[in-house]
């Protein structure tokens, strides 16, 4: 029995991540992305994949570690919080100005916080307002903007 005890604690510590080098000025933990010198959530950053230039796995030392990867793009084309492109097109849109309340989708999928994600402007392919008819003289209805992309989403 002491021995299980043993190998139970030795399996806690090597669930630790690990610290991966990637280059003389970028360290990583595996199983987490980077571009251009930081850490990214890869979920929440909608990238133009003619931008990405290359993608490099790195892997630690143990031959079980998890990889850290890096994402090179071709040229640094801004990226913008979505919740600040967003409140710009906005202010930018007479239908839109004063709205409080809206919905956003990206590539048919609901945001659920703006500040949460960013955005590679040259990916953008289309904006569309959905608006109900009836918009300016009816209460509880939410417009929707419906930015596609050119991006390639893995299902």
């Amino acid at each position: 029995m002491l021995n299980c005890l043993n190998v139970f604690g030795q399996e806690k510590q090597s669930s630790e991540k690990e610290k991966i080098f990637i280059s003389d000025s970028l360290t990583g933990e595996a199983g987490q992305f980077y571009m251009e010198g930081k850490r990214i959530d890869i979920n929440k950053l909608i990238l133009s994949p003619y931008n990405i230039a290359e993608k490099k796995t790195f892997f630690g030392k143990t031959p079980k570690s998890k990889a850290a990867y890096l994402i090179i793009r071709k040229s640094k084309k801004p990226i913008l919080g979505l919740g600040e492109f967003i409140a710009k097109f906005k202010t930018e849109n007479g239908l839109l100005k004063d709205t409080e309340k809206i919905q956003v989708t990206i590539d048919n999928l609901l945001i659920d916080n703006l500040e949460d994600y960013q955005i590679e402007l040259d990916c953008i392919v289309e904006i569309k307002i959905q608006l109900d008819k009836n918009y300016p003289n009816r209460k509880g209805t939410v417009p929707c903007i419906s930015i596609i992309t050119n991006r390639i989403r893995e299902e």
